[in-house]
C-alpha cells in the first residue's frame, strides 16, 4: 500500500510505502518506508502539471520545424520533352 499525504508544512510533502503479508486471515506489517519531498518554490508545478506542458512545447517545435523544411524544400525538376 502506497499514499500520499497532503502537505505537511510549506511545500513539504510525506509518501510512505507499507508492505503487509496475509497470515491465518489477517495481515501482518512486514516493512514500511517512509519519504519526505519538496515542490521548493514552484507551488504546486509537479508532473502533472509539467507533463502537458512539456507535451506542448514537444509539439510546437516539431510543428515549426516541419514548417521551416516544408518551407526551404526545393521544388521538383520536371523535364520536359521536346515534341
Amino acid at each position: 500500500m502506497a499514499y500520499r499525504t497532503s502537505e505537511i508544512a510549506n511545500d513539504r510533502y510525506i509518501y510512505s510505502e507499507s508492505l503487509y503479508r496475509l497470515r491465518a486471515g489477517t495481515f501482518e506489517p512486514v516493512r514500511q518506508e517512509r519519504f519526505f519531498y519538496d515542490v521548493a518554490g514552484l507551488e504546486g508545478l509537479d508532473w502533472r502539471v509539467f507533463w502537458p506542458l512539456n507535451f506542448a512545447c514537444l509539439a510546437a517545435c516539431v510543428a515549426i520545424g516541419a514548417f521551416m523544411r516544408k518551407r526551404t524544400r526545393k521544388p521538383p525538376v520536371s523535364f520536359a520533352t521536346a515534341g
